[in-house]
């Protein structure tokens, strides 16, 4: 008698081996027509019908009722991109000042002001002159207002240009705006944001459009900044006068840090959301598609197929993994060979595998409350493990 300790059925394998290929054959064929008979079947059953959205054209009626079967969560995009274009009027326009500017203007002014004060007392520097001279100042104002300003007592000359130097100083940190470049029609200005160079950074600020200075509105903004000054009338029209001369358009239009600004703020918009509910009408025969109505015939659509394509996934997987596990347990049983510990083991994790995938993929993919086939997966293995 053959004590044969692995358990063998047969003594010529030969056969067992043909019955293993036959086996192997079968079940692959019949996994592959099964999987072919499923596969057009749910084309035919559910995506051909609802693929009947398709004929849902932008502007024109609707060829018949499409009420939605089950709740789908749908994006207005008609909505989101309003609100993106919202966001992107509303994102500050940028405007960078030049410090330069700012430092020349600045040391102009205060050239013209130690030369005035000199000869108020009468004690011209040669030097200061010649730099009087040669930054062209004599030009910037006609000898009447240099004459006006000279008549002037030393005390109120002085108090003049300080409040002057002062006002003009505040002017150019703030920018002195020029909207040299600005498109009004791409960029209907909401809000301002300045930025300036400081210690080898930018630092930015926004800025309200009624501070905002331009060459236009500078002697506005002077008169206002005087009304509350011990001035007299001809000392705030000199006052405004010089501001006006010696102040400089520094603040100049950014149209990449605009832009930049934008994009992100449209980058910012969270998509509207909204709930269609089952058994409600989506688009009514007859009923004219807008932008809104294709949207949601859209979102319809993609859904049934997402639906359609984690049924086919779902039972693909249950047809595979039965095939597989068919194999290996039939094999071993026509081969007359016993199960080791590690294979009886690794038959239970199985199990429990598939029972975790099950529940993970119902959980992430749900289809429409029902259970996907693959979690009829454990209790078939279970079923072929016992027997």
């Amino acid at each position: 008698m053959n004590n044969n300790t692995h358990g063998h059925f047969f003594k010529d394998q030969e056969p067992v081996r043909r019955i293993n290929k036959y086996l192997l054959i079968v079940l692959g064929v019949a996994f592959f027509c099964s999987a072919l008979i499923l596969i057009f079947a749910l084309q035919f059953e559910q995506i051909f019908p609802r693929y009947q959205a398709v004929d849902f054209k932008l502007h024109e009626p609707a060829p018949y009722d499409l009420i939605s079967d089950r709740d789908i969560l749908w994006v207005d995009e008609v909505k989101t991109e309003h609100r993106r274009e919202e966001a992107a009027r509303q994102a500050p326009t940028v405007f960078e000042i030049n410090e330069e500017i700012t430092r020349v203007a600045l040391e102009k002014f205060t050239t013209y002001k130690n030369y005035l004060l000199s000869k108020k007392a009468g004690d011209v520097d040669p030097k200061k002159e010649l730099l009087f001279h040669n930054l062209g100042l004599g030009s910037l104002l006609d000898k009447t207002t240099t004459d006006a300003l000279l008549a002037l007592a030393p005390e109120q000359l002085a108090d003049l240009m300080s409040r002057t130097e002062m006002l003009l100083l505040e002017a150019m940190n703030n920018g002195i705006f020029s909207f040299e470049g600005v498109d009004q029609n791409l960029f209907d200005i909401k809000r301002v944001e300045v930025a300036r160079e400081i210690a080898g950074s930018t630092i930015s600020s926004e800025r309200p459009l009624d501070e905002i200075i331009t060459g236009k509105s500078l002697p506005t903004w002077v008169f206002n900044k005087t009304a509350t000054m011990t001035l007299s009338t001809r000392e705030r029209e000199l006052t405004a006068l010089l501001v006006a001369v010696f102040a400089e358009e520094n603040c100049a239009y950014d149209p990449v840090a605009t832009l930049q600004n934008r994009k992100n703020a449209e980058e910012a918009v969270q998509p509207v959301r909204e709930i269609l509910r089952a058994g409600f009408p989506i688009v009514g025969k007859g009923q004219v598609l807008t932008p809104e109505l294709t949207s949601k015939v859209s979102a319809y659509r993609k859904n049934a197929v997402t639906a359609t394509a984690n049924k086919i996934i779902s039972t693909l997987l249950f047809l595979a993994i039965i095939f597989a596990t068919g194999v290996f347990l039939l094999g071993k049983t026509l081969s007359g060979k016993l199960y080791t510990k590690g294979e009886v083991f690794f038959l239970l994790l199985l199990v429990g595998i598939f029972l975790l995938a099950g529940v993970l993929l119902y959980r992430l993919l749900p289809l429409d409350g029902r259970y996907p086939l693959s979690l009829l997966l454990p209790t078939a293995a279970s079923a072929v493990l016992v027997t």
